[in-house]
């Protein structure tokens, strides 16, 4: 990120994830988003300022293992890199194919 309003944008792009993030990992997910709003607001040349952003960085480990996770299971993508790290999920075949057999017309059918 080369400027505070790159850094902003990231952060809103989080925020608007966060509106529809799935119930399972929203609140993990709302964590994220505010350590990122966290660090987007420290002062890089304040020791404490840096300090609370490690000490929130450190307390959000867990949830950042979780929503990883589910980013991986769920879509094949490494929420860290953002690279796709599998085939993308296709629907699993009908286990009973379908009855694609016609009765002939021009024939009965015998009990």
């Amino acid at each position: 990120m080369e400027s505070q309003g790159d850094v902003r944008t990231m952060v809103s792009r989080y925020k608007r994830l966060l509106d529809v993030a799935p119930l399972s990992i929203e609140e993990d997910f709302r964590v994220l988003v505010d350590l990122l709003d966290l660090a987007a607001d420290s002062d890089p040349n304040d020791p404490d300022s840096l300090q609370e952003v490690a000490d929130a960085a450190y307390a959000a480990n867990t949830s950042s293992l979780q929503v990883s996770e589910w980013i991986y299971d769920t879509c094949a993508v490494d929420f860290v890199t953002g690279m796709n790290v599998a085939p993308p999920r296709t629907p699993a075949p009908p286990t009973i194919p379908p009855d694609t057999s016609v009765p002939d017309a021009g024939t009965e059918e015998s009990p």
